[in-house]
């Protein structure tokens, strides 16, 4: 009797331990399907459709809500639940998760290609691709001092190291369409391009943009003007930044440029085509406002290519987290010249190729997510380290675990002997 009797305790308190185990497993699984599906119709399982699956002797189900209990979306805080039962015992596990910004894992990215071409390019982070990776010149270029990611049956590189770490998988990057319609801070709603190129929001964001208001003006909301309307085109849904549309600017003091500042907001351009004694303020700071923030630039509705080519951009905070550039075209935008950009470059569509081609000494402080990113003549990306590049309204790439483990009552009585449930 006494050997039956622990015999029948021990098989008990491993059910008790299996049962954890595999309500944890269940939390995996939710979380992995939440990576895999976060770009389509069904995000996350409900509490009222849940995710079961069977394991060592066991069962788990697993569900996802939003922070406050209610249906949860991507690509916001949530929580995931999973009940582990094995012999009729059984356990709940509850944990908080996030996302993991589409700029917060590597320096550059091409989904078809990246290119290292010229000498003396270097950056600084994890790179990758699920396409070709050359490097021309791999005395010279450094294409990263952290790993490069071929991911994919697909992915190739003409050179070997010890830093290449194969994956299995491609990675899935949202496109701009994708990200444009999801409510802010992330996108623009569901009318997304059309609420851009209407022309309310683009006599509003014009009304944004500002220029100095004499020679001796400083960059403050009282030594800057707005800029005079219209910017550009002949239609509302035409808006272009060209050489000739800096001619009726304010000179830039310091540099004796014509200049163009974009404080925080939302901006619409079909094409940029700039060079020579031209430069853009990206006012991310708010020194023209009063108050910093997110400045995002959207480009579509055009298949010419784009170049910046040696002007002056300057940002007026250091700081990756506030701007965004999204090159809808299948075109390529090149950006040349001495310039330091800070934040997060992303051409990312279907059906065709866009590229970002970095050149002439171009630095990016961020990250570079594109098709096809061509990378030549001393440009650098340096990849934050800090992660200070990641802003709430980022469209996420993967979700996991952040924080907030604990096991809550699985029905019934009180998990602990003391009454509580944490």
């Amino acid at each position: 009797m006494l050997s039956v009797s622990h015999y029948n305790r021990a098989r008990r308190e491993s059910d008790y331990a299996r049962a954890l185990q595999i309500a944890e497993a269940g939390i995996n699984a939710e979380l992995r399907f939440i990576s895999e599906n976060h770009l389509t119709g069904t995000p996350s399982h409900t509490s009222g459709v849940r995710y079961t699956g069977s394991l060592s002797g066991g069962t788990f189900e697993a569900w996802t809500t939003a922070v406050d209990g209610s249906t949860w979306s991507p690509p916001n805080d949530f929580k995931v639940q999973a009940i582990g039962t094995i012999d009729g015992l059984s356990r709940r596990v509850e944990v908080s998760g996030t996302r993991q910004s589409i700029f917060n894992e590597f320096s550059i990215f091409g989904i078809q290609s990246v290119n290292f071409n010229g000498s003396v390019s270097i950056t600084n982070g994890d790179v990758g691709t699920n396409g070709s990776m050359n490097v021309v010149n791999p005395t010279s270029n450094v294409p990263a001092p952290g790993e490069i990611y071929l991911m994919g049956s697909g992915a190739s590189i003409n050179s070997t190291g010890s830093n290449v770490v194969l994956g299995p998988n491609p990675v899935l990057f949202p496109t701009i369409d994708q990200i444009i319609v999801k409510p802010a801070p992330v996108g623009l709603g569901s009318t997304g391009w059309s609420w851009l190129t209407s022309n309310s929001p683009l006599n509003r964001n014009n009304r944004n943009m500002r220029t100095f208001r004499g020679s001796g003006a400083a960059l403050t909301p009282g030594g800057t003007q707005q800029v005079g309307l219209p910017w550009s085109g002949t239609n509302a849904a035409s808006m272009q930044i060209a050489n000739n549309d800096f001619n009726r600017l304010g000179t830039n003091p310091a540099t004796g440029n014509r200049t163009l500042t974009i404080p925080p907001g939302d901006y619409y351009f079909t094409d940029m085509s700039v060079s020579g004694t031209r430069e853009i303020i990206i006012d991310n700071g708010g020194l023209t406002t009063g108050t910093p923030g997110m400045v995002r630039i959207w480009m579509n509705n055009s298949n010419g290519g784009d170049h910046l080519n040696n002007i002056q951009v300057t940002f007026t905070a250091a700081t990756p987290n506030n701007f965004r550039l999204y090159y809808n075209k299948c075109a390529s935008l090149r950006i040349s010249g001495g310039s330091t950009w800070y934040g997060g470059i992303y051409a990312v569509r279907t059906g065709c190729t866009g590229t970002i081609d970095l050149s002439g000494g171009a630095i990016v402080n961020g990250s570079v997510i594109a098709n096809a990113i061509v990378i030549a003549g001393g440009a650098t990306i340096n990849f934050p380290s800090n992660g200070a590049i990641d802003h709430i309204g980022d469209f996420g790439l993967w979700y996991g675990f952040r924080d907030g483990w604990k096991e809550v009552n699985s029905g019934g009585a009180v998990t602990f002997i003391d009454g509580t449930n944490k």
